[in-house]
């Protein structure tokens, strides 16, 4: 028997809520540089660890670039 198609709504679904986030996240990436929470470097982090990086109020928990540390990185506009 096989499944009907509401049952492949989901799998078609997550790829596509994925791919709108990495667009996004790349979008911002072009407009924003992070600051580390421990050593206080500026530097771009990449859509992909944007995209799937823990984030809170739009800080990014991830390694920074510049010291190793998993940190909290906040976005500073560029300018």
């Amino acid at each position: 028997m096989a499944p009907s198609g509401s049952s492949f709504l989901p799998l078609l679904l997550i790829p596509a809520a994925l791919g709108v986030n990495y667009l996004v996240q790349r979008g911002r990436s072009a407009s924003h540089v992070y600051e580390c929470g421990s050593c206080g470097v500026r530097s771009e982090l990449s859509a992909a660890s944007l995209t799937f990086a823990p984030h809170s109020m739009g800080r990014k928990y991830t390694r920074c670039p510049a010291c190793g540390r998993f940190t909290w990185m906040t976005p500073v506009p560029r300018g």
